[in-house]
């Protein structure tokens, strides 16, 4: 096993086309199975060049681990690398997270992405945070997804999905045996998207243990629908965030809560940053007492007033603990062991 960074082999800021040439040469990825260039500005020129490598069989037949997060790919760079990397047929986790792809590289993006998705048969990780993927690209990737049986990780958060891509997405993973962690925070998912991913949740086969859709635009109708799945005996899903949607209120608080007294697997559950005042959070509260399984329930930052990023108190007479747990304590009532954010 050998972990190549930009730090071990050297790697130049490369700001020329001769400096890129030169790299074309360079050895020092022969044999790495992890390859971590994060936040390594290549742009265009080194994009190209490490394409080039990324291209020698005596490279990408060893990949197993890939970061290129935040390292301005480019157009042509982008294009040469991931066309390049499909070619690694040991490759298990890649992370091209900010590098906002889809705006440089429209429809080469979403082939290059399909065609590493169908190829790629031990990928089981894959980090595309914050790429400018287009919510009409979910027709032909949700269906490379769902063909990926060996993918755990799904990471899309900061790509524009809207409820068209998180539906035409949520059919795709629907079902799936594999994927257990999936993140759509801030992905303009709505009320529809929520009660999309809710059937998927109600789906005796799928695996999903991790949804966040934090920072979305989702309302009370999507809170009952996740709720209610929530209810199904057959779910999974043990973490789960709804966080910064400024939009449930004590009507979305409540139906978990009955969710909850139901529920023997759901470990996390995050509705910070919401609309949720005095009656939502007792009800959450109790439900939470009594739960079989929930650890860790997060409300700060919500009710009609807001103050410091935390939720003013709602009232004099809340319990002590109540108090604690609109200001964010993790820590539950009856096994301890947490601490206030």
């Amino acid at each position: 096993m050998q972990h190549c960074t930009a730090a071990s082999t050297s790697w130049p800021l490369l700001a020329t086309t001769a400096e890129a040439d030169a790299l074309t040469n360079f050895t020092g990825l022969v044999g790495c199975t992890h390859l971590d260039l994060s936040q390594t500005p290549l742009g265009e020129e080194g994009a190209h060049a490490l394409a080039t490598l990324l291209g020698q069989a005596a490279v990408h037949s060893n990949l197993v681990h890939v970061n290129l997060s935040s390292t301005s790919l480019g157009a042509t760079g982008g294009k040469k690398v991931l066309k390049a990397l499909v070619e690694a047929q040991k490759l298990e986790s890649l992370d091209l997270s900010f590098n906002w792809l889809g705006d440089v590289l429209g429809d080469h993006l979403i082939a290059r992405l399909n065609q590493l998705l169908r190829q790629a048969k031990k990928l089981r990780v894959l980090h595309l945070r914050w790429n400018d993927i287009p919510s009409t690209a979910w027709n032909v990737l949700g269906r490379s997804i769902a063909s990926t049986k060996t993918l755990e990780v799904l990471d899309l958060g900061g790509n524009y999905l809207r409820n068209k891509g998180a539906v035409r997405l949520a059919y795709a993973v629907r079902g799936h045996p594999g994927l257990r962690t999936l993140r759509l925070d801030h992905t303009g998912t709505g009320s529809a998207g929520a009660q999309a991913f809710a059937a998927v949740l109600r789906n005796k086969s799928t695996a999903l243990a991790h949804l966040d859709l934090s920072g979305n635009e989702i309302a009370d109708g999507g809170a009952i629908m996740l709720a209610g799945a929530l209810k199904w005996p057959k779910t999974r899903l043990n973490f789960l965030s709804l966080r910064l949607q400024e939009r449930i209120t004590d009507t979305g608080a409540i139906s978990f809560a009955e969710a909850l007294r139901l529920n023997s697997q759901l470990a996390t559950l995050d509705l910070g940053g919401n609309q949720i005042t005095r009656a939502g959070a007792e009800a959450l509260f109790g439900a939470w007492s009594s739960s079989r399984s929930l650890s860790a329930l997060l409300l700060d930052d919500n009710g009609s007033v807001r103050r410091h990023g935390w939720a003013l108190p709602l009232g004099k007479n809340l319990p002590a603990n109540l108090t604690r747990l609109m200001r964010g304590t993790r820590q539950h009532p009856h096994r301890g062991g947490g601490s206030s954010r």
